[in-house]
């Protein structure tokens, strides 16, 4: 009998430690799968600030305007203009919705939404 209840308490034991085990591989996996989309997602939003940058230098270019008339159209600093159309800049909503209206665009035609 008291060798039933040590090997009983010993597989508890042993089934908590593989049930921790378990817990921690799978909590690790979850760690890298999360890490793996705010990867991707960095990756992404460098590519949308790529593209949002392409879309205002067209824009710009197709009203044969500066950069320098650009930001005082927009109320942005040319810096703000400058970094942005290098894909260097988080431009905010509002920024973006400046530079739309003064390039008289939707913000469909800067924005690289898929």
């Amino acid at each position: 009998v008291t060798h039933n209840i040590c090997t009983a308490k010993f597989n508890n034991s042993l089934v908590s430690s593989i049930f921790r085990n378990i817990v921690l591989y799978i909590w690790i996996i979850s760690l890298k799968i999360i890490m793996s989309i705010c990867y991707n997602e960095r990756m992404n939003m460098t590519e949308y600030k790529k593209e949002l940058a392409k879309n205002i230098r067209i824009e710009r270019a197709r009203l044969n305007i500066s950069q320098t008339k650009l930001s005082i159209m927009a109320e942005v600093s040319m810096d703000t203009i400058s970094q942005i159309e290098r894909g260097i800049a988080n431009p905010t909503l509002e920024t973006i919705i400046s530079i739309a209206k003064a390039l008289n665009v939707d913000l469909n035609t800067l924005l690289p939404l898929k």
